[in-house]
């Protein structure tokens, strides 16, 4: 079909043609704090090519824009959505390949018709504008231009009564876009009015179209069209009073990805900012949540508690019993956490085993004291999963703003150290930040980095100290303690670095180097003849239920075994090994099979059932020194040790004395009916080459 365009109509479509355009947009959908709720793949790809950044769910977009001041300007505009407002710009970007984009923001609204988010629809307009660019060079092939615009295009001329009022218009020009989309011939409609063709046309749209016709004022709006099912954006303007042109942009698949957005807008916002597994707040949100209590707290003057929670010995349920029990203890713990705060509080979960709670309104850094005594004995009330029974404890840090930090990150560093100490101090308990605390933080980091290289650099040392007899006064055993002489520090005893280890994952390397070093020195003293002498190794809770670190401890044992006789090994683990019954008895049981000895250290400073005692293959019980210091003047330190023994006895075990370094102490044991004593009363922890001597010495009665 050829088409004749007048001057009139070539102008009017000249300045639609920026309208025209078949690219595919990129969409994305930001929530109120700038972070992606949903992007297609076009998105994601031009991100990708223009700064080499790959972007996920929940990252900000703001931190991709590389320069202060387009962050700055890209605010300002989602700003504006977020107030309600749609607007459009067209800018060029590119500094050598330049290409023009027309970009258009809208807010998205949720369920209650708040603003949840802003919708961002981008297109690379580049090949649009050179067609305008062409037709401006040569006019004359505009005909073609015109019949080949994606968009469909009508010029129209206005029909006024005798009064004025508009109550008709004649259709001058159609193009084939125009003819596809309404499924009509433009022969059929060309120099008609549309009440010949269309009698039943709403009035109102002859209004509108009068309206722009006579005003020149342009109006845009988004219809349906029924026959084809779709939506078409429709700008109408006019370049001479009385004539108007339309532009139907198709934008169903815009107006079905906004519609997606409106729709998913909440589950998405929450799938941004929620732990998937217990629907807590995640870290995300936890920040956010925390950055907007200090600044309440800033305007209110008040505080702000922040606690570190971390459940302790958690990883080992994971390890041992597997993720989906682990999975479920959590979202257990959780659903408790909520019920220890006020509706107006936090509690995140940050990953792992680690959640957060934040205390809004806190008149007296004191007030966080019943919260967290609250949580800590509400997680530990017994929770039964999938048939099995578990005992959890919770070790909290706690900082106050403005006390400890006067921001989020601030805040969230301190309650950690503030944790750590809790876990120190043997886990189950809170602790508040202290600058003292900030310094112990210092030195464990330091700690941590000298450990990596002290095996290395050949930096421990064993000392042994002997296990003596009360029935004869000879030695009847030898305890291996490991030492750290530090090239700067000097000497640094294992309560200091054991527990680092652990956390670091050092401590089946060094007890590998413990055992071959005892077993060496053991040796030497089997040549004079010092049958039967156990040798006592200590071995970390870790290491006694982690799978790994069991057959690390094995495969040395087995290249042992061949040189030496380890039927005198005794290894010694705290009583923290009695809470994990089922699978501690099995690894015992399996390394007894070998023929290694188990004692209980530090007995009576635990919180396990004393039931459990009967159940685990052990044969001796080692009383913590905290009850030999004053038994000789503590009526109570000497009942609890007389009760320790009995029951002992009562099970056929062996019971030590640890810390004696008095004879009175000794005269108690022994009328306690003790078995042995270990002590500065006898020999204080000596190298290798001192036990000879020692082995041959008994200690007078």
């Amino acid at each position: 079909m050829t088409v004749v365009l007048s001057d009139t109509a070539n102008h009017l479509i000249l300045s639609t043609l920026s309208a025209s355009s078949t690219e595919t947009a990129n969409i994305a959908c930001v929530d109120a704090m700038y972070c992606y709720l949903f992007f297609n793949n076009e998105h994601k790809n031009t991100v990708r090519q223009a700064w080499g950044i790959d972007i996920f769910l929940g990252s900000s977009l703001l931190e991709i824009i590389p320069g202060s001041a387009e962050r700055t300007a890209l605010k300002q505009k989602l700003d504006k959505a977020f107030k309600g407002q749609t607007f459009m710009e067209i800018k060029e970007q590119g500094d050598i390949d330049k290409h023009e984009w027309e970009t258009v923001y809208g807010p998205m609204y949720n369920s209650q018709g708040n603003v949840a988010g802003v919708n961002i629809y981008s297109k690379n307009i580049t090949k649009r504008k050179e067609i305008e660019r062409k037709f401006e060079e040569n006019p004359k092939k505009y005909p073609y231009l015109f019949n080949h615009m994606a968009e469909g295009f009508v010029l129209g001329e206005i029909i006024c009564d005798k009064n004025g009022i508009p109550c008709d218009y004649r259709i001058l020009e159609v193009n084939e876009a125009y003819e596809q989309q309404c499924g009509i011939k433009s022969s059929d409609i060309i120099g008609k009015t549309v009440l010949e063709f269309y009698p039943d046309i709403e009035k109102s749209w002859i209004e509108i179209y009068g309206e722009v016709a006579l005003t020149k004022k342009s109006q845009t709006f988004v219809n349906y069209n029924h026959n084809t099912g779709r939506h078409y954006e429709t700008s109408a303007f006019a370049y001479e009073k009385g004539q108007f042109a339309l532009i139907f942009k198709d934008v169903t698949e815009r107006n079905k990805a906004t519609e997606l957005l409106q729709k998913s807008g909440e589950r998405l916002a929450h799938m941004a900012h929620h732990d998937p597994l217990t629907g807590l707040p995640n870290r995300l949100r936890f920040i956010a949540n925390l950055e907007q209590a200090i600044e309440s707290a800033k305007r209110h003057k008040h505080r702000v508690a922040l606690m570190y929670l971390d459940l302790d010995r958690f990883k080992y349920i994971n390890d041992t019993l597997g993720h989906p029990i682990g999975d479920e203890l959590l979202k257990i713990i959780a659903v408790r956490l909520l019920n220890c705060v006020r509706a107006e509080d936090t509690i995140a979960r940050l990953g792992g085993d680690e959640f957060t709670v934040i205390l809004t309104e806190v008149k007296h850094a004191e007030d966080a004291n019943g919260i967290a005594d609250t949580i800590i004995n509400t997680v530990s009330k017994p929770v039964t999963v999938s048939g099995k029974t578990f005992v959890m404890s919770a070790s909290v840090g706690i900082s106050i703003y403005p006390d400890d930090g006067l921001n989020a990150e601030d805040m969230l560093k301190v309650a950690d150290i503030a944790m750590y100490q809790a876990k120190t101090d043997g886990k189950n308990c809170f602790r508040f930040f202290t600058p003292e605390l900030a310094l112990r933080a210092v030195e464990r980091r330091q700690i941590e980095k000298d450990l990596r290289k002290a095996l290395e650099n050949e930096e421990f040392e064993l000392l042994y100290q002997p296990q003596v007899s009360l029935a004869d006064g000879k030695i009847t055993g030898i305890e291996a303690l490991i030492r750290w002489n530090h090239p700067e520090k000097g000497q640094i005893l294992p309560e200091k670095f054991i527990s680092v280890a652990d956390d670091l994952n050092l401590i089946d390397a060094i007890s590998e180097w413990v055992l071959r070093t005892a077993f060496n020195d053991y040796q030497q003293w089997l040549k004079n003849n010092s049958k039967g002498l156990r040798i006592a190794v200590n071995i970390t809770i870790r290491q006694i239920s982690n799978e790994q670190s069991v057959k690390h401890i094995l495969k040395v044992l087995e290249e042992l075994s061949s040189a030496t006789n380890i039927n005198h090994l005794d290894f010694e683990i705290t009583e923290g090994a009695l809470e994990k019954t089922e699978n501690t008895i099995s690894t015992i049981n399996n390394l007894r099979d070998r023929g290694v000895k188990f004692s209980i250290d530090d007995f009576g400073t635990g919180y396990s059932p004393l039931r459990r005692l009967n159940k685990l293959p052990i044969g001796a019980l080692k009383i913590d020194r905290s009850f030999i210091i004053d038994i000789a003047s503590d009526g109570g330190d000497k009942a609890i040790v007389a009760a320790i023994i009995a029951m002992a006895h009562s099970l056929s075990l062996r019971v030590i004395g640890e810390g004696v370094e008095t004879k009175s102490q000794l005269d108690v044991l022994r009328a306690l009916e003790c078995d042995e004593i270990q002590g500065f009363y006898f020999s204080k922890p000596v190298p290798a080459s001192e036990i000879a001597q020692l082995l041959e010495k008994t200690y007078q009665r």
